[in-house]
């Protein structure tokens, strides 16, 4: 799951990994390319990356490898 917020201080993501139970982690404030390459980094794949930006409600329920 990838969740991305706006804020006045720059991008937020939080997100979970399969194998980590119900921990929900967190990313930011960023720009919006380095929370991208961040979540890329972590195993989410791409196109799921950019559904999350993307997205009006700013959620996709992607999986990512790690």
């Amino acid at each position: 799951m990838i969740k991305v917020s706006k804020e006045n201080e720059g991008y937020f993501a939080h997100y979970s990994l399969l194998n980590d139970g119900d921990s929900v982690h967190s990313l930011g404030p960023n720009s919006e390319s380095d929370i991208k390459q961040q979540l890329y980094s972590l195993g989410f794949a791409q196109r799921d990356i950019e559904e999350a930006f993307t997205r009006s409600d700013k959620t996709y329920f992607g999986v990512g490898k790690c």
